[in-house]
């Protein structure tokens, strides 16, 4: 999954849209993920989610967020979802805490997935790492 999303990165460097600013992303970039096998693991993995409802939701969009040194994710709140998460591939030391409007913020672990209600502004802190923090968000909507 990683050597996709560099590979995405290389070849697109600007990247895509994002859906709730309408504008690229300032600092670093977003991919949109197709539905290819490599991410096959990752998708059932959200898709357990949503089965404990008896299959009611759905993933309705999947994007990689690339944030090199110095990178941020403004304050924001996933639009035209029920719920959004966070899967983080790679968490350098001091690479910035996802925050919350409610107060709770907290350090990812990489390889762990994080999941809220749509509706909850959130950011991601500055990245003071020298690495670069890959992640894939995801947004789930009820069928």
């Amino acid at each position: 999954m990683i050597n996709w999303i560099h590979r995405a990165n290389a070849m697109d460097p600007t990247g895509r849209v994002n859906n709730s600013t309408g504008r690229k992303k300032e600092y670093g970039t977003q991919h949109t993920i197709p539905n290819i096998q490599i991410f096959r693991p990752l998708f059932n993995k959200i898709n357990k989610i949503g089965s404990l409802e008896l299959n009611r939701f759905f993933i309705s969009d999947i994007w990689t967020n690339y944030n090199p040194p110095n990178g941020v994710n403004n304050k924001h709140r996933h639009i035209d979802a029920d719920i959004s998460g966070c899967y983080y591939l790679y968490v350098p030391e001091n690479s910035g805490e996802i925050e919350f409007e409610t107060g709770e913020k907290f350090l990812p672990l990489a390889n762990e997935i994080y999941w809220w209600d749509s509706r909850l502004e959130h950011w991601v802190h500055t990245n003071n790492s020298n690495e670069i923090r890959i992640s894939i968000a995801f947004n789930i909507k009820q069928a």
